[in-house]
């Protein structure tokens, strides 16, 4: 990826977070959660889009399920998850953005957390919900649970369970 492409994209996220801030229709995560963790689960969605911009060669370059096992690796260690599950999650965004025709795996990955946060409640082992970490500040801790459920949900939770994924 070029320099010039990438501040392009550069400047397309930040055009989206200025639409975002000047938005006047409430979405599913608004009506759920404070404006805090709103932001704070939106400026994760763009540091996830920003994975595979930052790794093109291996993940950009690519055809789709090499580039999303590949984007999957590099979430994994970029978040520290150490349940390897990327077959069944690789596979469930296949499926989901197969009839998509402006959706792809990846996206749908990235904004995967804005769903998690809408539907869900993911908490901490001690029971520390996403909103307590973020209001407390420990939005690294935040970041690791919100990941570590979005990825548990594609994964199917165990591998056994099935979960339907809207875009």
């Amino acid at each position: 990826m070029t320099r010039r492409s990438k501040r392009e994209l550069e400047r397309a996220l930040e055009e989206l977070d200025i639409q975002t801030s000047e938005r006047e229709t409430t979405t599913e995560i608004e009506e759920h959660c404070s404006e805090d963790v709103v932001d704070f689960v939106y400026g994760l969605a763009r540091d996830l889009l920003r994975i595979s911009w930052h790794n093109a060669d291996e993940v950009v370059n690519e055809t789709e399920p090499e580039a999303t096992l590949n984007y999957l690796e590099l979430v994994r260690e970029q978040y520290g998850i150490d349940d390897d599950r990327d077959e069944e999650v690789c596979q469930r965004l296949l499926d989901a953005t197969s009839q998509e025709k402006y959706w792809d795996s990846l996206d749908s990955f990235s904004m995967r957390p804005v769903y998690v946060a809408a539907h869900r409640d993911p908490e901490t082992e001690a029971g520390e919900t996403l909103a307590e970490l973020v209001d407390e500040g420990r939005e690294e801790e935040a970041e690791q649970l919100l990941v570590e459920a979005t990825y548990d949900l594609l994964a199917g939770e165990g591998g056994g369970v099935e979960v339907v994924v809207d875009p």
